[in-house]
């Protein structure tokens, strides 16, 4: 359960990887927030893209409210990886997955066998292949 007590006011952060009630200048808790920047990263280890992509942020935070996150069918990436980012993703605070859940979920915990998947080897690959450019 998040403890819903302290918020903060003061906007930081990189507008990409910002949770919707940071975007909308509400008071919000920073250990809430910040599971949604980790989503906001997971999604960029897997695909190496953003979730929500747009340089007009109005955009962007009604593409996050819509809570649609579109998962490319390249890289190949497990049920349980797109079901996480889905529940870190969540747009409404009250729903969103906590750290404790995060630890407990299907993906994290499968332990050690990343690297006889097929989604490790896809994602590797995908990166190699990708051309990384400023």
């Amino acid at each position: 359960m998040w403890d819903f007590t302290s918020h903060l006011e003061t906007y930081c952060g990189t507008p990409w990887y910002a949770a919707p009630e940071i975007l909308k200048n509400f008071p919000y808790n920073p250990k809430v927030s910040d599971v949604w920047s980790m989503g906001v990263v997971l999604y960029m280890m897997l695909y190496a893209s953003l979730p929500f992509n747009d340089s007009n942020i109005t955009r962007m935070v009604k593409k996050q409210m819509e809570h649609r996150i579109n998962f490319p069918e390249i890289p190949p990436v497990s049920f349980e990886a797109k079901d996480l980012i889905q529940r870190i993703l969540h747009p409404v605070v009250e729903q969103r997955i906590t750290i404790g859940e995060i630890l407990e979920s299907s993906w994290i915990l499968q332990e050690g066998k990343m690297e006889d998947s097929n989604e490790a080897s896809s994602v590797s690959a995908f990166f190699v292949s990708k051309s990384w450019t400023r």
